[in-house]
């Protein structure tokens, strides 16, 4: 017979990829682990682990058996969910990953009425944006993330987790109410009109900051139907716009087969054409 507890040390060690990894994360000691999934060993009758180096890796039986141990403990876990609703009580810890703001409106209300609700459960917050919380979900580490997703960059599905979308929310630019940009524009500010001032956003690589960097790009985008087409691939190539790397006169020139003197006078013509955009001067300067 297998054991659960044992199959679950498996999965982790699939997931996590050290012995190490999974020790910290269940809170065992590294020769425990070992020690278990030798048992595992012996109970399945065949080889589960073998050296990679200075750690193990999983044989071909052994992802064979990850495969049942997922549908197995996914079951178990039905399980006790079901038996716990028959009783009528809910146990046991529930970990919630959610951002700074969602955690404050959503996550801590919804904590503070499980609180009343289901005394036994005990509910923990973690701190963390989607793309930390993504992947502490996918690995077993919470079980539950409040999330956002943006339009320009979609979260991808993954196998076994489930989403459930809860509202649209509206992005809003915040200026002070003597802000000359406000004062020209009350209704709907264009971010053009802030090229070079400061702003408080998002850390770097996570949805914030993408966001306000891909709207710059979207007006420099249409701002590039003014240029003919010469211009425009002089443009692209020099300041890496879409999957490029931005690219030295010389470069550009060998590539186009024009002489360095000629990138640069279209590279001239170009950012006159384009500096009617103010938001633009961020990119041509």
């Amino acid at each position: 017979m297998l054991d659960l507890r044992r199959l679950r040390l498996l999965r982790e060690l699939d997931r996590r990829g050290t012995i190490a990894a999974v020790a910290d994360a269940l809170q065992f000691t590294p020769s425990a682990v070992s020690q278990q999934l030798a048992i595992l060993e012996r109970e399945a009758g065949v080889a589960l682990l073998e050296r990679a180096g200075r750690g193990v890796r999983l044989t071909d039986a052994a992802r064979v058996l990850v495969g049942h141990a997922e549908a197995l403990l996914e079951r178990a876990a039905v399980a006790e969910a079901d038996l716990a609703q028959a009783a009528g009580t809910v146990a046991g810890r529930s970990r919630v990953a959610a951002f700074q703001s969602v955690a404050l409106r959503l996550a801590l209300p919804a904590m503070a009425a499980l609180r009343e609700r289901a005394p036994r459960l005990r509910c923990e917050l973690v701190e963390a944006e989607p793309e930390e919380a993504l992947p502490m979900l996918t690995i077993g580490d919470v079980d539950l993330v409040l999330g956002d997703e943006w339009r320009h960059q979609p979260l991808l599905p993954t196998v076994g987790l489930a989403r459930h979308p809860l509202f649209r929310d509206p992005v809003r630019l915040v200026l002070p109410a003597d802000h000359p940009v406000a004062a020209r524009h009350p209704r709907a500010v264009p971010l053009g009109e802030l090229a070079g001032t400061p702003w408080s956003s998002g850390p770097s690589g996570m949805g914030w900051d993408e966001m306000i960097r891909r709207s710059d790009l979207d007006e420099l985008a249409a701002a590039l139907g003014e240029l003919d087409g010469k211009e425009r691939e002089v443009v692209r190539l020099r300041f890496g716009l879409g999957d490029d790397e931005p690219r030295t006169l010389q470069e550009i020139g060998d590539q186009l087969n024009l002489s360095r003197e000629r990138v640069r006078q279209i590279e001239s013509r170009a950012k006159d054409k384009l500096r009617r955009s103010a938001n633009l001067r961020s990119h041509l300067n």
